[in-house]
């Protein structure tokens, strides 16, 4: 809470905080007088409680939505001309407003120079997939050297709309003539799911103690809550053990 305005005889505090829509809580507010008015998101509420521990009712603005995953897997599988590739399918749902990719990741391939294409379809249409490789040399910072695997990896990544979709997936190797193969490999859903803000203001009818006068840290800055949601984890793939999947 920070005091914006005071005076002899009145008082304004206000605070501004952000959470998923319609998120609800129960915040205990103490060492102030008990206040005369209280909004909350530009309407009046009512604390329960003593004056000196209130609780607030708070509900943020919005509706209630989510992105969820209802289905995923992703197995070795036959092409049409006998050679080995992987094959995934999932059905995901992406709430409204949320910016969502979803990332496939190739590790530790076996030949060690084994390069993966990922085609994808949402709800049947084809849709380009972009790749990023492992970081060699003068284009690897410490940090990411610390973050990412030290084997050679290659992740592929396609943006995901809103709403419900379909999703087809198919990890070749690069090189048509290889037969067999070993990789790690696994997706994940990545979302961004935009906060709501809100502004609590209360107004008294007394002076506040001038240590409100500081603000204190918040995390009002914040726009976007990011989720990663897997499809299927990291796992060892292996071209011996394709099979067909069922249309």
């Amino acid at each position: 809470v920070s005091v914006i305005a005071s005076g002899p005889t009145v008082a304004d505090a206000t605070t501004c905080a952000t959470s998923k829509p319609c998120f609800s809580a129960t915040p205990v507010v103490s060492g102030l007088p008990k206040p005369s008015k209280i909004e909350w998101a530009g309407r009046p509420i009512k604390s329960t409680g003593s004056a000196g521990s209130m609780k607030l009712p708070l509900t943020f603005p919005g509706e209630a939505q989510r992105s969820f995953v209802e289905s995923g897997r992703l197995q070795t599988a036959l092409a049409t001309n006998s050679t080995s590739q992987l094959e995934g399918t999932a059905t995901v749902t992406i709430a409204k407003g949320t910016k969502a990719f979803l990332y496939v990741l190739c590790q530790d391939p076996s030949p060690s120079d084994l390069q993966f294409q990922c085609r994808a379809t949402l709800n049947g249409i084809p849709v380009p997939a972009s790749a990023i490789h492992t970081l060699v040399g003068s284009k690897a910072t410490l940090r990411e050297v610390r973050e990412l695997p030290l084997k050679p990896w290659v992740f592929s990544r396609f943006p995901v709309p809103e709403g419900k979709n379909t999703i087809r997936i198919t990890l070749s190797p690069a090189t048509p003539k290889t037969k067999t193969f070993e990789v790690q490999a696994g997706w994940w859903l990545w979302t961004e799911e935009p906060l709501q803000r809100a502004i609590l203001t209360m107004e008294f009818d007394e002076s506040l103690p001038q240590v409100l006068a500081k603000v204190l840290p918040s995390p009002s800055g914040m726009e976007v809550q990011r989720q990663v949601i897997p499809l299927q984890g990291l796992k060892s793939f292996t071209s011996r053990s394709s099979t067909r999947l069922s249309e």
